[in-house]
């Protein structure tokens, strides 16, 4: 389960990617995206800054849950 998307599955414009990350990026939360499409590689710049105004630094699933796939 997620809190909130980056709406990239399919292309979409860097404004509408932009305001998704506006809305859903903050602490705690898990936010879907991917990295397949044009917009998200071009933005990957302004998402980073978004984070570190926000205090934020992105996390494994397990550094979240604090378990790891490598022991089971």
């Amino acid at each position: 389960m997620w809190n909130g998307t980056l709406g990239d599955a399919t292309p979409i414009s860097a404004l509408e990617l932009l305001g998704l990350a506006n809305r859903w990026v903050r602490a705690g939360a898990i936010v879907l995206g991917h990295a397949n499409h044009p917009t998200v590689l071009g933005l990957f710049d302004q998402l980073q800054s978004l984070m570190a105004t926000r205090g934020l630094r992105p996390v494994t699933l397990d550094v979240m849950s604090g378990t790891s796939r490598a022991v089971g």
